[in-house]
């Protein structure tokens, strides 16, 4: 029986990588950083490529009563049913 085919490896190795990678950067993670921002705050302006390859600001949908950002991978098969073909 291999060690490393047990299922119980899995979890012990992501959190030994997770501490040695904060440990090598000398930054801590914290809760307060993986928050998301309240509701109602600013979000700041960024320039996001759309399917058409266009560079957008987010500040040319500012007055517009809601935006959505899609983030798809090329692997999921229906990801793929929304990239023009």
């Amino acid at each position: 029986m291999n060690i490393f085919s047990e299922w119980k490896v899995l979890p012990a190795l992501l959190v030994l990588f997770v501490s040695i990678s904060s440990w090598i950067t000398g930054n801590e993670i914290s809760a307060a950083e993986i928050l998301p921002p309240a509701i109602g705050s600013e979000v700041p302006n960024v320039t996001l490529v759309d399917i058409y390859r266009r560079e957008r600001q987010l500040t040319e949908y500012q007055g517009k009563k809601a935006i959505v950002i899609a983030v798809l991978g090329v692997d999921c098969p229906l990801a793929n049913l929304y990239i023009p073909r």
